[in-house]
């Protein structure tokens, strides 16, 4: 009687215990999409199209300095193309989150039609790693000028630019394989265009995917060629603009 109780005892034990550990959570690691300190530099090969020929060029970017930036200590990124200085932009993450500024997200073919004095200013949130989805900044036009093949047209609408999570990919850099975790991001019009004595519907969307790997950083990005057309109930559709085909790759890297 003495053993059975023994026994019976060991096995509720035993229970108890296997109940105790698979009732753990195992911790949560925290991957650093978005590395940064002074003196990071990262080389891409950049491809793009220029005159409807394929380019390619060395893409240098280094973090030059810190500095405070609309109440956050931001990182200023220099971009070089073959060695010729291009652009700075600013950058600083926390909680897994990557924030932009609005003026510097826009594609140059969209900023050149709208004035930067309309855009949010304050930051905004560009990747999350904690988010599937998520808004980064909205804001109206209206009786916005542009030019349209040398008649001046009208914008009344709403531009949105949200982002999201999506997958993984591996990227092979010098040799070695990362997983990289894409976020996209969507710019999207919606609203109305006045051309040729006209009101039309006009909506559109611009995507572009970034990945970002642990402790490397952005690994790589591209934008695939779109087209932005007015849809003419009068005849054939009227090119607003082209956003040509770019992307950039990662070759080599030095993460402190």
């Amino acid at each position: 009687m003495k053993k059975v109780m023994y026994l019976f005892l060991i096995s509720i034990i035993g229970s108890l215990i296997i109940n105790s550990c698979s009732e753990s959570t195992t911790p949560t690691v925290t991957k650093e999409y978005f590395p940064g300190k002074t003196g990071d530099t990262w080389i891409y090969e950049r491809s793009y199209k220029e005159n409807g020929a394929d380019k390619t060029a060395q893409d240098s970017t280094i973090i030059s300095s810190s500095t405070t930036v609309k109440g956050k200590v931001a990182f200023k990124y220099d971009t070089f193309i073959n060695s010729v200085y291009l652009e700075s932009y600013y950058r600083y993450s926390n909680d897994s989150k990557l924030y932009a500024l609005p003026s510097e997200l826009l594609p140059k073919e969209i900023m050149a039609l709208i004035p930067a004095a309309i855009l949010p200013q304050d930051w905004v949130v560009v990747a999350d790693d904690k988010s599937s989805n998520w808004e980064m900044f909205r804001f109206k036009v209206e009786d916005l000028p542009i030019d349209v093949s040398g008649v001046t047209a009208k914008l009344n609408g709403d531009i949105i630019v949200t982002g999201q999570k999506a997958a993984t990919m591996n990227f092979t850099v010098a040799g070695k394989i990362y997983s990289a975790q894409e976020f996209n991001t969507k710019i999207s019009y919606v609203g109305k265009i006045f051309y040729g004595g006209y009101t039309f519907d006009f909506n559109f969307e611009v995507n572009t995917k970034s990945y970002f790997a642990d402790k490397v950083g952005l690994i790589r990005s591209e934008t695939p060629k779109q087209e932005i057309k007015i849809n003419n109930p009068f005849g054939d559709p009227v090119s607003l603009y082209t956003i040509e085909a770019s992307s950039r790759m990662l070759t080599r890297f030095s993460v402190q």
